[in-house]
């Protein structure tokens, strides 16, 4: 739960889930295990989705793709473009467009 609520406060600033490890003294496995076993997911994807939803919010309202990108706490460019279109299957600048 404090994991969640930690997400949740902070995601733009957790870049890598060594962060839950060595914050809540976890092992990697344990953490992968509990988020897999409590809410079907992996901790890695959890966070990713609170990021993009971040991302897209900003984009609606008007933000530029690079601005929506950094403030969503992703580090990587190219890498934010690409798993914005693997997970909605349109770029960022395409949605920032239809949203107009």
């Amino acid at each position: 739960k404090n994991i969640l609520i930690d997400i949740d406060n902070n995601f733009k600033s957790i870049n890598s889930l060594n962060y839950f490890t060595d914050k809540y003294f976890i092992s990697q496995s344990t953490l992968n295990r509990l988020f897999k076993e409590y809410l079907r997911t992996s901790p890695k994807y959890y966070l990713e989705t609170k990021k993009l939803a971040n991302s897209r919010r900003l984009l609606k309202n008007g933000a530029s793709v690079l601005y929506a990108c950094m403030e969503s706490g992703f580090t990587d460019y190219s890498n934010y473009i690409r798993l914005f279109k693997k997970r909605f299957s349109i770029t960022p600048k395409q949605y920032k467009d239809n949203m107009a």
